[in-house]
């Protein structure tokens, strides 16, 4: 049987999602697999964001998305 944050965990694989490490940045991607008591995750078609606007830190980035200059 999972445990509650195993199903919330599941829930996530295949989803778009924002992910902030301490040190190598925060990247967007496809959750593949995940793996919290290692500290891991492994994502697809990601991307590592360098710069944006419209949001002050990475919580308004997940909640609002970015704005590219067009």
């Amino acid at each position: 049987m999972q445990t509650p944050q195993q199903t919330a965990e599941a829930r996530l694989v295949g989803q778009t999602v924002l992910i902030r490490d301490n040190m190598a940045g925060v990247y967007v991607g496809t959750l593949a697999a995940i793996d919290v008591t290692a500290g891991s995750a492994v994502l697809t078609d990601s991307r590592q964001i360098w710069s944006w606007q419209g949001a002050a830190a990475t919580p308004g980035i997940a909640a609002r998305g970015i704005q590219h200059a067009g």
